[in-house]
């Protein structure tokens, strides 16, 4: 009985409805501190943000159906209830089928009909950026000789670079009638670079 839990100092745990209800009341002293009495929180399991932190990082972890994609669903809702503006990567296509409005969303992904339209000449202005353009296009290998995968990249950004010399309106369906074309065409427009002397002399 002389063994009692005593916490000196620090963090405790505490339950959600308390801690809702401290945060809430934290919330609302500095909304009227600040004169912001129109303050919205955003919220993660009806738990809301202490006063202005909701751009701090937040981890959440948790085992197969504890409940993460749910917690995150409600914070994506209380988002859209503040009238903020949000980035959702979302790689499974858990969140676009709930939370996606074509009136106000804009999908970026090159694979959805969604999407708006993207060419590479929107990104690249010089040879260095088709590199490195063509490095993020073409990976390394895993295993094995590199040598296909860097002529992919030398004759993409080559190409691209001459076609942008050339006109610097061209359209990425331009582009991809001259690497698809035949192969005299590119061989022309590639002359004198690094791409046909390596790869088409």
């Amino acid at each position: 009985s002389k063994l009692k839990t005593r916490q000196i100092r620090g963090q405790t745990v505490t339950s959600a409805p308390l801690l809702a209800r401290e945060v809430t009341e934290f919330n609302t002293e500095e909304a009227k501190r600040l004169n912001r009495p129109q303050h919205i929180a955003a919220k993660l399991v009806d738990v809301p943000y202490p006063f202005d932190t909701e751009m701090e990082h937040t981890l959440v972890v948790g085992g197969p159906g504890s409940g993460k994609t749910v917690a995150l669903d409600k914070l994506i809702l209380s988002i859209r209830e503040r009238g903020d503006r949000g980035i959702v990567y979302d790689p499974e296509l858990t969140f676009i089928p709930k939370h996606f409005d074509p009136e106000t969303d804009v999908i970026i992904n090159p694979f959805d009909d969604r999407s708006p339209s993207w060419s590479p000449f929107f990104d690249a202005k010089d040879h260095v950026e088709w590199d490195r353009l063509a490095h993020g296009l073409f990976k390394d290998p895993k295993s094995g000789d590199p040598y296909w995968t860097n002529v992919a990249r030398s004759l993409f950004s080559w190409t691209c670079f001459q076609l942008q010399e050339r006109d610097p309106h061209v359209t990425l369906d331009e582009a991809l009638r001259f690497l698809f074309g035949p192969t005299q065409q590119l061989a022309q427009l590639l002359v004198g670079t690094t791409g046909s002397q390596a790869h088409l002399g």
